[in-house]
């Protein structure tokens, strides 16, 4: 009588079980093995791997779109160890697609995450680089290029009468963390633009801004924005990204802030 045997490149303790509890026999590239046969009297088991050896890649994903721009923001500032619940809310996404992005992001080691459970290594570096090829400052946003004819760009005092969300970015925002870098132009995320250029008395310019106003993409930019001397400034991971993908002038000061972000968690 012929036997029916199932063969696979992997077969894991689940389906083993099941196997077993058929009465099937089945053999794996790893030397996982059950041969029993009533005649002749023949029974063979083995042990292999309890794990698979070459886990197939998930296909390649880019990091494009708001969701995955929160949730990437969200692991580059949160303390560690961070659980996929955690993450997911904070970067306020769903969780099954949270779920797909970490385990893209182990594979590509972007990130350590204990098996089923919290994120214990975020690469920063490597993370906000992977995230760059996916976004650009001035085409994710709306970029609106101002002159400020009294000099009120970072003035505390003006910028309270701004009635509505804000938060500035750029090399103005990295002097905040430690590096040293020009001031001019000021990037700032502007939830309505207007209530900015008219607290300011900005007008538009073609050359030479002194501040240029980002009108979001989405609201993820203000999330864990942080307020100093009277002005609210962008996390450092958005700071990060929009120096990294911005002007040539902001881009050569990216490694200071990143560099300020690894030491910070350490």
């Amino acid at each position: 009588m012929a036997t029916s045997v199932t063969i696979g490149r992997f077969l894991g303790p689940a389906a083993r079980r099941q196997l077993d509890a058929l009465g099937r026999n089945y053999a794996d590239a790893t030397g996982n093995t059950r041969i029993c046969l009533a005649r002749p009297g023949l029974v063979i088991r083995t042990d292999g791997a309890s794990r698979d050896p070459g886990p197939r890649l998930l296909p390649e994903r880019t990091l494009q779109g708001p969701a995955a721009a929160s949730f990437v923001r969200t692991l580059c500032d949160s303390p560690l160890p961070v659980t996929l619940g955690d993450a997911g809310r904070r970067a306020g996404i769903d969780l099954g697609y949270a779920s797909r992005l970490l385990t893209w992001m182990v594979q590509a080691d972007l990130i350590t995450r204990a098996r089923r459970g919290p994120v214990t290594r975020v690469d920063v570096p490597a993370l906000l680089a992977r995230w760059a090829t996916a976004y650009r400052v001035f085409d994710t946003h709306r970029p609106l290029a101002m002159r400020d004819p009294a000099g009120h760009a970072g003035n505390a005092v003006r910028m309270k009468a701004v009635t509505s969300r804000y938060a500035i970015t750029g090399t103005y925002a990295a002097n905040r963390l430690a590096v040293f870098a020009p001031r001019r132009p000021m990037l700032l995320y502007a939830e309505r633009p207007t209530d900015v250029i008219d607290a300011l008395g900005l007008v538009g310019t073609d050359a030479d801004p002194d501040i240029i106003l980002l009108e979001p993409a989405a609201a993820y930019v203000f999330d864990r924005a942080w307020i100093t001397g009277g002005l609210v400034f962008a996390s450092p991971s958005q700071v990060a990204i929009d120096l990294l993908t911005g002007t040539p002038e902001g881009q050569a000061f990216a490694d200071d802030v990143i560099t300020w972000m690894v030491r910070r968690r350490q």
